[in-house]
C-alpha cells in the first residue's frame, strides 16, 4: 500500500497529538534498544501522556531555525524543491514519520541534521551516528523510497561566514527494515495498546551514591525484614488459636483479642450465569457456590 502524506504543520499542536498516536523515526533506535539519547519505556511513557513534552534544548533550537536554509541548500545541491512534510505508512498506520526533506510527489526525500563542529567533523570523516542511519531507515521505510539523503550542515556562530554542508546516501536496508517491523508491532501492540509498560532497563534506572539516601534505603530493607519476620510469627500463633478455637468465637479477655467464626453463603458465579440468556430466581440457585467459613482475629487494644 502507498504510503499516506498528512497534511500537518511540525510542530503545532495538532502535529503534537499524531505524534503520540505513532511510532515515529526518532522511536525506532529507542524501542530496538540502539539509542543513546532514550529507551523503549521513553517513548511508552511519551505515547501515554505520562511525561510533559521534553522543552528543546540549544542544539535543537538551532536545528529548528537552521533547518529552512539547510533545506534550500539541500535543493540547490540536488536540483529537487524539497519541503517538509508528515507521512503514515500505508501498511502499518500507526508507524510514522516526519520528513525534514521530501518532492512534492514523494519520488526523492533526506533528512537534515544542523550540526555542530564536533559532530560534522565526525561525519566528514565518516563517522556517522548510527541512531542517524535508523532514522533514515525508518524514513525510507514509512515513504516507501530505496534511498535517502543524510544532510549535514554546520552551525556556526559567525553567520557571515558560507554554509558548510556534507551530504551522504543511505541506501534501504531489507534486513533491518524486517527488524525494525517486528520490534515496533511488537511494541505498539503489546504495550501501547494493551497500555502495558515495556520491561525496564539499566538505563531507566536513575542511580543515586550518596550516603544519606542509601542509609534510608537499608532501614528500609531492614524494617521489611524485620516485618517480614513478623507476619510470619503473627501466623503462626494465628494458626495455633483457630485450632484451639475448635470452630467457636472465642473472646480472649486478658488478652484483649477475639477469634470470631464467620460462615457466609457463597456468591452466585456470574460467569456461567452469563452463558445463560432467561432464567428463574430457583434456577438461578444452582450455580451459587458452596458457602465458606473463615475466621477473623482483631485486637481490642
Amino acid at each position: 500500500m502507498k504510503p499516506q502524506r498528512i497534511e500537518l504543520i511540525q510542530g503545532s499542536e495538532s502535529w503534537l497529538s499524531w505524534r503520540r498516536c505513532h511510532l515515529t523515526a526518532t522511536d525506532t533506535a529507542k524501542i530496538m534498544g540502539l539509542s543513546k539519547w532514550g529507551t523503549a519505556t521513553d517513548v511508552y511513557q511519551d505515547k501515554m501522556g505520562l511525561v510533559p513534552e521534553k522543552p528543546m534544548n540549544a542544539a535543537m533550537k538551532a536545528g529548528v531555525e537552521n533547518e529552512p536554509v539547510a533545506r534550500k541548500l539541500l535543493s540547490l545541491e540536488y536540483g529537487f524543491d524539497f519541503e517538509p512534510a508528515v507521512y503514515e505508512s500505508g501498511e502499518y498506520p500507526f508507524m510514522g514519520a516526519s520528513l525534514d526533506a521530501i518532492t512534492k510527489y514523494g519520488k526523492k526525500g533526506g533528512e537534515i541534521k544542523c550540526v555542530g563542529q564536533k559532530t560534522y567533523g565526525r561525519a566528514w570523516e565518516g563517522d556517522i551516528d548510527e541512531e542517524y542511519r535508523i532514522q533514515c531507515q525508518k524514513q525510507m521505510f514509512v515513504s516507501d523510497l530505496q534511498e535517502w539523503i543524510l544532510f549535514f550542515m554546520l552551525v556556526d556562530k559567525e553567520e557571515h561566514k558560507d554554509k558548510l554542508t556534507y551530504n551522504i546516501t543511505i541506501k534501504r536496508d531489507e534486513a533491518f527494515i524486517a527488524k525494525m517491523i517486528k520490534a515496533e508491532n511488537d511494541f505498539w501492540f503489546n504495550h501501547i495498546i494493551p497500555q502495558i509498560p515495556p520491561p525496564m532497563t539499566f538505563r531507566d534506572w536513575e542511580v543515586r551514591d550518596n550516603t544519606f539516601e542509601n542509609n534510608l534505603a537499608l532501614k528500609w530493607v531492614e524494617s521489611k525484614e524485620a516485618e517480614d519476620n513478623a507476619i510470619k510469627v503473627r501466623k503462626g500463633f494465628e494458626a495455633q488459636l483457630k485450632e484451639l478455637c475448635e470452630g467457636k468465637s472465642v473472646h480472649y479477655k486478658q488478652a484483649g483479642v477475639k477469634v470470631q467464626q464467620i460462615s457466609r453463603k457463597g456468591v452466585v458465579d456470574w460467569d456461567k450465569v452469563c452463558l445463560q440468556w432467561e432464567i428463574s430466581k430457583e434456577e438461578l440457585e444452582k450455580y451459587r457456590k458452596e458457602k465458606s467459613c473463615y475466621v477473623k482475629i482483631r485486637s481490642e487494644v
